[in-house]
Formats: structure tokens, sequence, C-alpha cells
């Protein structure tokens, strides 16, 4: 096991290993880790966890992507439904991320301070946006591919992302997209 927080803010942290018998790994385990490059999973781990490309998963979420991988383009791939909180923080390499067609939930802080992707399109699968998931994306221009579901926003989603602009299709139901932000402009395509 390893527990909630454990590695956080260690900034001389470069790769992780884990290995095959680790069966849990704790919320933000390897959050604010200034250095860190990779991630390796034994094989078979007992938790479900591997290691596809350096980035870090459990049996349906992307948990973390290691904020000095160097690629400045990443697609997440198929099967995963979840982009965990923080998982993408402060990474400042990436300026395209494609997120699959089956992600329900990006968690809180998420994207926070990926400040190079200029275009993201959330998929239609999308049901929940964590707390300052976008936070800090000042040139951000968000595609919402959505039909008639209605997506749970927390507070301050786009917070500080004041040039933030948001294109939400003709067919979506939902002119309220994350009603309770204050800093975003709407615009339908």
């Amino acid at each position: 096991t390893i527990k909630e927080k454990t590695f956080e803010s260690i900034s001389t942290l470069k790769t992780v290993t884990i290995g095959s018998s680790v069966q849990t790994i704790g919320e933000y385990a390897f959050r604010n880790c200034s250095q860190l490059e990779s991630f390796t999973v034994g094989e078979n781990n007992q938790g479900g966890y591997q290691s596809i490309d350096k980035v870090l998963f459990d049996k349906t979420s992307l948990i973390q992507y290691p904020v000095q991988k160097k690629d400045e383009t990443y697609v997440v791939p198929k099967g995963y439904s979840e982009i965990k909180g923080y998982a993408f923080y402060q990474n400042e390499h990436l300026n395209y991320i494609k997120l699959n067609k089956q992600i329900i939930t990006i968690g809180d802080n998420a994207f926070e301070g990926v400040t190079k992707v200029r275009t993201m399109t959330l998929p239609e699968s999308l049901t929940t946006i964590g707390t300052n998931a976008f936070k800090s994306m000042s040139e951000l221009k968000l595609v919402v591919s959505r039909s008639s579901n209605t997506i749970k926003c927390g507070t301050d989603v786009f917070e500080t992302s004041s040039d933030l602009e948001i294109y939400i299709n003709k067919t979506s139901t939902d002119e309220k997209f994350c009603s309770n932000e204050k800093t975003k402009k709407t615009v339908s395509t």
C-alpha cells in the first residue's frame, strides 16, 4: 500500500517503480512531484495498476501523468473513464490532450496549470468536472461535444482562466453548461 499523499511535493523524485504486490495507491500520492518523469509498474500488479507509456493507471482511471514527461501531445487510451484529481497538474510540455470517448469524470485540479494546451474537446460521455479542473488555463478553447447529458461541475472549474472560450454544439440541450462559472464566454457552434 502506498498511502494518500505519501510522495507529495518531493521535488527530487524522477522515476517511480511500483511493485507487483502493491494493491492500493492513495489519493494524490504523487501530487506536485515537480521532477517526475516516469512510472513503471511490475507485471501482473495485484491492485490492477499499470504503466502505459510511463503514465500511471488503475483499472478504470488515469491516475498521474508525469509532470516532466517531455511529450507535446497525449491521447488518453480507450477504456479509461476517469481522469483523477491533479493527474496533469502543472505540466508545461503538453500542448495537446485528446480525451477518449469514454471519459465520464474529470477530477479536481486535473488540468490545473497546463498552460500550453489551447484547445480541448470534452466527450459526450462526460458527466462530472471537479473543482478547479481547468484552473489557470488562460487561453483554453473548450469544445463541448454533448448530447443531453447534464454535467455536474465543481466550484471554480475555470478559476483564473480569464480568456476561456467554450463552444457548445448545437445538439446540446444544456445551455447552462457549468452555469455556476462567471469567468467564461459561451458560444454555440
